[in-house]
């Protein structure tokens, strides 16, 4: 079922409270809302984040099971996070930010 767009610009910061099935569910979506410029990119962004512990310590892997992930899911996780900090990182607000995104994507280069 699609969500509608208005829905999530209307409640764009519940994302950030839901837990693991919301987030599978939802996630999705708001990501390409963020891609379609409905919602600001970073929501998303934010959410991927807390869900990787700490930005220094991701590991793709383990956001991967606990969210029940699959390997087509994971992927458009690692390429909105690369596009969210630009293509030679050039929108990333730390270094932290970035490792975050070389994480992913050495994850799924390796699997």
């Amino acid at each position: 079922m699609e969500i509608p767009r208005a829905t999530l610009i209307n409640f764009e910061s519940a994302l950030s409270f839901m837990d693991e099935g919301g987030t599978h569910y939802y996630l999705p979506a708001f990501m390409i809302a963020a891609l379609e410029g409905h919602i600001s990119s970073h929501i998303p962004f934010f959410k991927i984040s807390p869900m990787l512990g700490s930005l220094r310590k991701s590991i793709p892997s383990e956001v991967i099971k606990i969210y029940g992930f699959d390997r087509h899911q994971a992927l458009a996780i690692a390429a909105f996070l690369r596009f969210v900090v630009g293509e030679d990182g050039e929108n990333a607000e730390s270094q932290a930010e970035l490792e975050i995104v070389w994480q992913w994507k050495d994850y799924i280069i390796k699997n």
